[in-house]
């Protein structure tokens, strides 16, 4: 769910973005002072914004679509294991601490006194998921 809010948000401000350049550009045409040469300004600087416009569109379309969260809605099967997490200070407190291969596992995260993060990691030591213990919350 946050993952497509940041998705909207963010096209939402580029579009913004967009338009005040598309603005400012259709006004500095009114503009003509220096005659032949600035005509040729405007057409380069016109090609320029239209490949800058679609490399930054391409660029945020791929880097977002790519953000290592997974979809919020996918919770463990009904036989799957809920392990409720809580942090604190220089310790963790899982509520229960032996797993099975290929069985589900769903935490729940909290925190007792300030904010933590949780992170689970593959046997390479390389981050699979994250997220936030706070105090109050349950993620």
């Amino acid at each position: 769910m946050y993952q497509s809010i940041a998705w909207y948000a963010t096209l939402f401000f580029v579009f913004l973005i967009a338009l005040a350049f598309s603005f400012v550009y259709g006004e500095s045409r009114k503009l003509r002072e220096y005659g032949p040469i600035q005509e040729k300004g405007y057409k380069i600087r016109k090609f320029y914004f239209l490949g800058l416009l679609a490399v930054m569109g391409f660029a945020s379309a791929i880097s977002l679509s790519k953000l290592p969260y997974h979809n919020q809605h996918v919770l463990a099967k009904e036989d799957g294991k809920i392990v409720d997490v809580t942090g604190m200070q220089f310790a963790w407190e899982l509520s229960d601490e032996n797993f099975t291969v290929g069985e589900p596992v769903q935490f729940r995260v909290t925190s007792k006194d300030v904010t933590h993060g949780f992170g689970l990691y593959n046997p390479k030591m390389e981050l699979i998921a994250q997220t936030q213990a706070m105090p109050g919350y349950k993620t």
